[in-house]
């Protein structure tokens, strides 16, 4: 078997793994310029407005994409700003081959800004630019979701239940906003052994 057909079939059995629980930190609060999310764990405030979201779940893990900004987390995410950082806790222990960051298709030219982020696995960071897919936004004219692609990449080989998003960087003129709605994660789950 040639290496072309390892990597192929290493990346094959990709599926879908749930995040059962996430956490944010310095990031704005639900309400923040007429966005709101949900957060069902402890949200602390901190001196500079922003909060800290731990222990719960939420808008980014429902099960739905946002369809405005009702429905969907906006953030900074300049290093001037707050620098929100995500960290995801997967249902099960896989092998992260890709993640889905969905914001949301309108009237609005955020949703779709997002050009590249920072993972961390297993104390392993690399940045990764992203690549649009979904609908066009209406105003800038660029997909409105971001996939970020792990595999090859070496992050892909480390088992993990759990993965940081940080230093995220975005485009347009509302460059240091960005929006997630849902978030989903494909990879190779490993079942634990009774």
């Amino acid at each position: 078997i040639g290496l072309a057909s390892i990597c192929f079939a290493a990346t094959s059995d990709a599926a879908p793994i749930g995040v059962s629980a996430y956490d944010v930190t310095n990031t704005q609060p639900s309400g923040f310029g007429g966005w709101s999310h949900v957060y069902t764990g402890t949200i602390t405030v901190n001196p500079d407005g922003t909060v800290n979201e731990t222990g719960g779940s939420g808008t980014l893990n429902d099960g739905l994409i946002g369809t405005s900004y009702t429905d969907t987390h906006l953030f900074y995410n300049s290093s001037t700003n707050d620098n929100t950082s995500f960290d995801l806790y997967l249902s099960q222990s896989a092998y992260v081959n890709s993640i889905s960051l969905y914001s949301f298709f309108g009237q609005n030219s955020i949703p779709g800004n997002i050009t590249g982020v920072n993972v961390t696995i297993n104390g392993n960071s690399g940045f990764f630019s992203t690549t649009g897919f979904g609908p066009l936004n209406l105003y800038t004219g660029v997909p409105v979701h971001e996939l970020i692609n792990l595999a090859r990449t070496g992050l892909d080989t480390l088992l993990t239940n759990q993965i940081t998003l940080w230093g995220f960087v975005s485009t347009g003129s509302y460059a240091a906003y960005s929006s997630i709605s849902e978030v989903t994660v494909n990879g190779n789950a490993q079942n634990p052994v009774p």
